[in-house]
């Protein structure tokens, strides 16, 4: 992962593997807002099938 921001979306994602979090768990931790680790939250919001900021046809 290459960017301006990208050890943001790391660290929060390195936490959430060694906790061992279930997608459900990573959707419902409070994340702050605009930030760019909100990715994760949506991600496994989605795989969950509620991710809410989703472009559909």
């Amino acid at each position: 992962m290459i960017g301006a921001h990208a050890s943001e979306i790391i660290h929060e994602a390195v936490i959430a593997i060694k906790m061992g979090m279930k997608s459900r768990e990573l959707e419902d931790t409070i994340h702050s807002h605009p930030v760019y680790s909100e990715v994760l939250m949506e991600g496994a919001a989605d795989v969950n099938k509620r991710a809410i900021h989703k472009y559909r046809d």
